[in-house]
């Protein structure tokens, strides 16, 4: 009786897990960013699937999207590149030579 127990336990775990594996697959499924590329520029993608952001110009993003009647936006994801700021000069240490 306990090993038939242990096996029924064993089965209800498994269930469990798959059931909440399969759960946690639609959930991110259902969360994934339609938005996919880093440029700042997107083309919708086909029978809208999300959009195609892997254009850094409009005009970039237009040679695409005018051959398949698409349109083109800006990408509200977009994050540009941080800006450097201009380095000072170096100072040349002059070497004194100890007398």
């Amino acid at each position: 009786m306990a090993a038939s127990f242990r096996y029924w336990t064993t089965g209800v775990r498994l269930i469990a897990v798959l059931v909440l594996a399969a759960a946690t697959l639609v959930a991110t499924r259902a969360e994934a960013q339609p938005w996919m590329g880093r440029g700042s520029w997107c083309t919708d993608l086909l029978e809208g699937a999300g959009y195609d952001c892997a254009f850094y110009s409009f005009e970039q993003c237009w040679a695409t999207a005018s051959g398949m009647s698409n349109y083109c936006t800006p990408n509200p994801l977009y994050v540009p590149p941080p800006t450097r700021l201009p380095r000072a000069p170096m100072r040349l240490k002059r070497h004194h030579p100890h007398h």
